[in-house]
């Protein structure tokens, strides 16, 4: 069962990114590469999320997360 759609996910990272002063619209300038999953991970980031509830909502591995190299110092 999904929490959230991804086609729903832009309107939370949008919001998301307003409470955090636009940090992530500079981070997607910076580094234009980054996929909606990957702003997904951030926008968690900044709410707080620890990996493992982050993974559980998003139905991914944490070993996935270590590999694609998102983990922010958490």
């Amino acid at each position: 069962m999904k929490l959230i759609f991804w086609s729903d996910w832009a309107y939370y990272i949008n919001e998301i990114d307003t409470l955090f002063n636009n940090k992530l619209s500079q981070l997607k300038i910076q580094y234009p590469d980054l996929t909606t999953t990957d702003m997904i991970l951030v926008a968690l980031s900044c709410l707080g999320f620890e990996i493992p509830d982050t993974c559980q909502l998003l139905n991914i591995n944490k070993n996935t997360m270590y590999t694609r190299g998102i983990v922010t110092g958490k």
